[in-house]
């Protein structure tokens, strides 16, 4: 089978089964109080860039308010201010539906699901992962959370699957830019309200 075959195929069946697996998972989730707030990188280890970046939004999130606040990323020595590390980010690159469940019920157990955007939410770089990524703050807000993308930038020629994943993004989860610039190519791309 040609590869671009198969990746459509397994792209096809994961969407299929995604809206079933997270009915299941909601139900079995636990109906405790939510704690706190979760970051969910933009990727895997990275940049000392992308580290200053985590380690800031787990201050400004603390700042404001938040007593605890996790990350789920495996433990990486250049980031800090973290309560807690969840290894889970292995479903955003790999896809696997039955790893979504673990995602449902997480983010069931949080306030608050951010997703630093960074150069990553317009597709640069695997465009399937920040559709995934995308995912899991919607299903945050479908469980009564607040989510938001922040520190977002934006190329003038963003991929069009991370562009109609942004734009089906429920209105209530907010998305920032990190410069004008990008605000500007948000907007017109979007088409909403980039604060």
């Amino acid at each position: 089978m040609l590869p671009s075959l198969a990746r459509r195929l397994k792209s096809i069946a994961e969407r299929a089964s995604l809206p079933a697996i997270s009915l299941v998972a909601r139900s079995t989730a636990r109906n405790g109080t939510k704690r706190g707030a979760l970051v969910i990188p933009c990727a895997g280890e990275g940049s000392l860039g992308d580290a200053a970046m985590l380690t800031a939004a787990a201050a400004e999130l603390r700042a404001i308010g938040h007593p605890r606040v996790d990350l789920m990323q495996r433990r990486w020595t250049a980031v800090s201010g973290f309560d807690d590390y969840l290894d889970d980010e292995d479903y955003f690159y790999r896809g696997q539906p039955w790893k979504w469940w673990r995602i449902v019920k997480t983010v069931a157990k949080y306030d608050v699901v951010a997703m630093i955007g960074a150069d990553v939410v317009d597709g640069a770089y695997r465009p399937a992962s920040v559709r995934r990524r995308l995912d899991a703050l919607t299903e945050n807000h479908k469980q009564g959370g607040r989510s938001r993308v922040f520190g977002a930038s934006f190329r003038d020629m963003p991929n069009p699957s991370s562009v109609e994943a942004l734009k089906h993004l429920h209105t209530d989860i907010a998305v920032l830019a990190r410069d004008p610039v990008s605000r500007s190519r948000m907007q017109r791309f979007l088409h909403r309200d980039i604060p």
